[in-house]
């Protein structure tokens, strides 16, 4: 990545070529139309705007209009850096050097770095310098990065707001995913055990080492009829958890993607791609096959039970992160539950 394109960075490529053109092109009343956008938006341009004028007045034109033609010329295809690497690696098996190196390219490097680092030595040796690919068609690297994209479902380009949604999950890391399964995976685990009966249930602790009865218990003194599955869905949820032959963590790690997979009933299967690709491939993996368990009538459950699920979840969420378990930007964010009535 260019340093100019590491002073952009972050912002998405439209408002890249936004600040761009008006601090080009804009005269002295660039500033004045930002007043057109978005609060959060235009903050976010002024903030970068300071970092830019840093650089030497000779040379900032000519370099803001080459990297304008860069965006216009190349405009990479959206959100393909938010898909965890461990996906990408696995989408590489089998595919040229070449191509690889021709994917990568336009990635920032704090991505491409852990997608390279886990390919085979063999592969990495191969693969042509940046400065071998500049010198191929700009229709083949787009034609070549877009074959490969179309393996993957499209990411969304994240955005600024005060809230915090379902939706919003998306914008969590993969190991901050996992941190958050592990945690709905117990309240999932008490609420399921709990709905089969008090011999079950205690017999299911007895099992259990104490870190985890403890959790386990803090959980079911605050359980709330809602929280309950009927008898049946329960026993299925316990057979299928349990058939798996799961260790303590993984046994929380399961129930907090099935706790998920039953949150995402009724979201549309784009969305439910796209954040299974957020985790790690092992993790979204298994998330896709409870999603498809539950839509081939693995359980009954009503869109309002759902909904309640959902809210659950962006409550963690924002616990987590008041704990410091999570990213503390989201400390500040105000929940924005879906409506229970």
């Amino acid at each position: 990545m260019s340093t100019l394109g590491r002073l952009l960075h972050p912002l998405p490529k439209k408002d890249q070529a936004l600040l761009l053109t008006l601090l080009t092109y804009g005269g002295n009343e660039w500033e004045s139309l930002l007043k057109f956008l978005p609060e959060q938006q235009s903050g976010a341009l002024i903030q970068k705007s300071e970092k830019l004028s840093e650089l030497p007045l000779e040379k900032r034109v000519p370099l803001f209009i080459r990297e304008l033609r860069q965006l216009v010329k190349f405009r990479p295809l959206v959100g393909l850096e938010a898909v965890d690497p461990t996906w990408l690696v696995a989408g590489f098996q089998g595919e040229s050097p070449r191509t690889i190196a021709v994917t990568l390219m336009h990635m920032p490097s704090s991505v491409s770095n852990q997608i390279v680092s886990r390919l085979p030595r063999e592969v990495q040796e191969a693969m042509p310098s940046r400065r071998e690919l500049s010198q191929l068609p700009m229709e083949i690297l787009k034609r070549v990065r877009r074959q490969f994209h179309d393996k993957f479902a499209t990411m969304p380009v994240g955005e600024e707001k005060k809230e915090f949604g379902f939706v919003d999950v998306l914008s969590l890391q993969g190991p901050e995913l996992v941190t958050l399964v592990r945690h709905i995976g117990v309240f999932e685990l008490a609420a399921q055990i709990s709905s089969t009966g008090r011999r079950a249930l205690a017999q299911f602790l007895k099992q259990q080492p104490t870190h985890l009865t403890e959790e386990l218990m803090a959980v079911l003194k605050n359980l709330k009829s809602e929280d309950l599955t009927d008898r049946e869905n329960a026993e299925g949820f316990i057979k299928r958890i349990f058939a798996q032959r799961s260790n303590t963590e993984e046994l929380c790690q399961k129930a907090g993607l099935y706790r998920l997979a039953r949150a995402l009933e009724g979201k549309s299967r784009m969305f439910s791609q796209q954040l299974a690709q957020r985790f790690p491939r092992a993790h979204g993996r298994l998330l896709m096959e409870f999603i498809q368990h539950l839509s081939d009538g693995g359980a009954a459950e009503s869109e309002l039970h759902h909904r309640r699920v959902r809210n659950q979840v962006v409550d963690t969420v924002l616990e987590l992160a008041r704990r410091g378990k999570l990213n503390a930007a989201w400390v500040e964010k105000r929940p924005e539950h879906e409506a229970l009535e």
